[in-house]
């Protein structure tokens, strides 16, 4: 996996867990054949494990095989979406119920911050 995880892990040595790492050839490999068919359109695609264009990088040498097996499970939970990272609801900081954006947020989670800060 050619990603700044390679580079890490050979920064952290023995002391390696794991990283992310993006394999974005697939998803160019897809776009500039659809570019030569004249079948392009501009769309968001977003790195995700199902979609291949992330990956987990190899484990390290002290990571016990249960957290092995543990995060493979959570891997394979993400990809086949029966693992719900934010099960919700998300209440803002104004109690008021969130509309969750794929990319950031314009509010606190209700508990985390000033009442003050952000936006409803």
């Amino acid at each position: 996996m050619a990603s700044t995880a390679f580079y890490a892990q050979n920064a952290a040595g023995e002391h390696w867990l794991t990283g992310a790492g993006f394999t974005w050839g697939p998803l160019f490999t897809r776009m500039a054949q659809q570019v030569m068919d004249g079948t392009w359109e501009p769309t968001n695609d977003v790195g995700s494990l199902a979609s291949g264009y992330a990956a987990l990088a190899p484990y390290g040498p002290l990571v016990y095989e249960e957290t092995k097996a543990l995060v493979e499970s959570s891997k394979a939970g993400l990809i086949s979406g029966s693992l719900e990272v934010f099960p919700g609801p998300i209440v803002t900081q104004h109690d008021r119920l969130a509309r969750p954006r794929r990319h950031g947020s314009d509010f606190l989670v209700s508990g985390t911050g000033s009442a003050s800060a952000g936006s409803p």
